[in-house]
């Protein structure tokens, strides 16, 4: 079971919130959205180390088909056509209620400046690039699809991370993405990854190269 919630906070009440530090003429948005993934799981052929047979295993579950999230994110016109934007995400186990990974938004925590012209500029975390495979996967990239092929490697997170999306260039788009190591010698980049996609209304064709040196 799956159940997605998405609510747009009233722009009156958040200007109202942020009316000191606001131009008269600025308009905002904010939207908290979420989704929650459970049910029941059902396992036959559980190998048993203790006793080198197997068993059946009945369980309360979550995430087998999706991640469940909660979060929120905005956007502040600056005129011009040009918007400041803000996301935080973070994912969690429905059964235990445990976060995914350490910190309060383990998905995506960045800031960032969008154009119709000059694309999208983001900084903080985000998921890696790599996970643009979400967009030709017809599972959605959930726990049973490509990523099983390559064992979860495109799944992970990018920290620290620098990242630049084009504007639609007549079907074509480009994307790149850099996570700052933060040492002072050695690696300066510990992970970089490049997107180039054509996409029309009948056709989809994407080209993604990642790279994460080992540490």
């Amino acid at each position: 079971m799956t159940y997605i919630i998405t609510r747009c906070i009233a722009p009156a009440v958040i200007a109202a919130a942020l009316a000191p530090a606001l131009p008269a003429h600025a308009q905002s948005s904010v939207t908290l959205y979420g989704r929650v993934v459970g049910g029941v799981e059902y396992i036959d052929k559980v190998a048993v180390p203790a006793t080198g047979k197997t068993g059946s295993l009945l369980q309360a579950a979550g995430n087998q088909w999706g991640t469940s999230m909660f979060g929120m994110k905005g956007s502040e016109s600056l005129g011009g056509g040009l918007q400041a934007l803000f996301t935080l995400e973070s994912g969690f186990s429905l059964p235990n209620s445990a976060l995914n990974g350490p910190g309060l938004f383990n998905r995506r925590s960045y800031v960032g400046l969008s154009s119709p012209s000059w694309g999208t500029l983001i900084v903080g975390k985000n998921l890696s690039i790599s996970n643009d495979i979400w967009d030709i996967d017809p599972t959605g990239q959930q726990f049973m699809s490509t990523a099983t092929l390559v064992k979860g490697r495109n799944w992970p997170g990018a920290d620290n991370m620098i990242e630049y999306r084009s504007p639609d260039l007549g079907g074509f788009s480009f994307g790149a993405q850099a996570s700052l190591s933060e040492q002072p010698t050695g690696r300066r980049v510990s992970a970089q990854g490049l997107s180039a996609t054509y996409q029309t209304v009948v056709h989809n064709s994407s080209l993604i190269v990642f790279s994460h040196p080992p540490a």
